[in-house]
């Protein structure tokens, strides 16, 4: 189990998981440690979790966020465990866990975690938060909690359409959304609340950690493998593999074709 007081960070990664371990999430997560960092898998289930991955550190979501926390409301919406994880990854960082990744991101290698700020942008105007390390005592770290845990949960980084819906909302005694989905407090407020610090000139270029976007996640799986190498760059330190659509593809249900990048990448880490 990991203890927090002699975490060093640079060196220890974190993420959170809950469900089946498919292909993905075992390459991903072993990729992590065939870079030379430490991961702690944090879930909700971790007798479970411990029998999937028996070589891994895996500790109780609930030593990070107790069972009273506001996240268990969205957890338990449609699309909530997305915004639990959200929530998760900051509590992780506060709390000196590691720097987070998502369990689909492919470490590559020479992977840099001495920035004093981790994040990157997938496009002009957007940071994601696959890839995030914010330090513990941070004004930016504090805001943000701060802000995604107030009652009633406003949202000044969304759409003026969810913003309008959730005054509404509000007028009728809503102190959280009805529809977790509609907190966009993940990549969207991420940008807005880095941007409000004034820290967006930290942030990495897209082909650092988002060199496949969602809607060329195919090409991770295709049988020939040139055009998911065309994407990388000699930037390139991590691949989002974005879990959800390869899994919405069924390319999950079985192992990567030969041919593949996947199937390159689990060769290359001994899997």
């Amino acid at each position: 189990m990991t203890d927090v007081t002699t975490v060093d960070v640079k060196n220890q990664f974190c993420t959170y998981w809950d469900g089946k371990i498919s292909w993905l999430e075992r390459l991903c997560l072993t990729s992590v440690r065939h870079a030379g960092f430490n991961l702690t898998v944090f879930t909700s289930t971790p007798q479970a979790l411990r029998d999937e991955l028996p070589d891994f550190d895996i500790v109780d979501i609930r030593e990070v966020i107790p069972d009273t926390h506001i996240a268990y409301i969205y957890r338990e919406q449609r699309g909530g465990l997305r915004v639990f994880s959200d929530i998760a990854r900051l509590y992780m960082l506060l709390q000196g866990r590691g720097i987070w990744t998502d369990a689909d991101c492919i470490f590559q290698h020479d992977v840099s975690t001495q920035a004093s700020h981790m994040f990157g942008w997938i496009s002009p105007k957007r940071l994601n938060n696959a890839v995030l390390y914010l330090p513990a005592q941070s004004s930016i770290l504090n805001d943000y909690i701060s802000s995604i845990t107030a009652l009633p949960l406003r949202s000044p980084w969304a759409t003026l359409r969810v913003r309008l819906f959730r005054e509404i909302e509000i007028l009728l005694h809503g102190n959280v959304p009805r529809d977790a989905g509609r907190s966009s407090i993940g990549p969207r407020a991420l940008t807005y609340f880095v941007i409000k610090h004034g820290l967006q000139d930290l942030a990495v270029p897209p082909d650092v950690y988002y060199p496949v976007l969602e809607y060329q996640s195919h090409v991770l799986v295709d049988a020939d493998d040139r055009e998911c190498r065309s994407l990388l760059t000699h930037q390139t330190q991590i691949v989002h593999a974005w879990q959800g659509t390869l899994k919405g593809l069924g390319a999950l249900d079985q192992n990567p074709v030969v041919g593949s990048f996947a199937a390159s990448e689990l060769k290359r880490i001994g899997l």
